[in-house]
């Protein structure tokens, strides 16, 4: 099985779009470029499953075309400033906070949705920590945890870290 990454086909030049279709089995993402067109059709086992073929006009018609990287100026501040979201991008040009950001304007973020694939990726994939029932040591000195902490300023012994030991059972420190 091979994987293709969105990114990289915007990046060649491959046009987004996508079938405007509310049934989740029958949606579509297509690809277009030069005359070609890859279709990503949704299979049973959930996964889209690519069919390259020739470009039709009528299919065309059917199909929204989304905004590329080059277009979308939001799109590209948002991946230089790793992901920042959309509320404090549009803090930072409302108070000119960040100098450099010229050509984007309050009006730019109502035009086009944010819809950052990699971001909505990291949200759906996160899943909470399962309580561990039994883990934890009962008996105190048989775990301890350990870290190295930055005092702030320089100790009258020279030094500028300690390293703070915590017994797990008892939190005695």
């Amino acid at each position: 099985m091979n994987l293709i990454r969105q990114r990289l086909l915007e990046q060649t030049g491959w046009k987004p779009s996508y079938s405007d279709i509310d049934n989740e089995l029958l949606r579509c993402k297509y690809f277009d470029k030069d005359g070609f067109r890859l279709e990503f059709t949704k299979k049973a086992d959930g996964f889209y499953w690519l069919k390259a073929s020739p470009l039709l006009e009528t299919t065309m018609m059917d199909a929204r075309t989304v905004e590329t990287l080059k277009d979308n100026l939001v799109m590209k501040w948002h991946l230089k400033l790793t992901h920042l979201k959309v509320d404090a991008m549009k803090k930072m040009v409302q108070d000119g906070l960040a100098d450099g950001m010229g050509g984007i304007t309050t009006d730019d973020f109502k035009k086009t949705s944010l819809k950052c694939m990699a971001c909505e990726e990291a949200k759906a994939k996160r899943m909470a920590f399962k309580r561990q029932i039994g883990k934890r040591a009962t008996e105190c000195g048989t775990r301890r945890m350990s870290d190295v902490c930055y005092v702030g300023i320089q100790t009258p012994g020279r030094v500028k870290y300690f390293q703070l030991i915590q017994d797990e059972t008892s939190r005695y420190k």
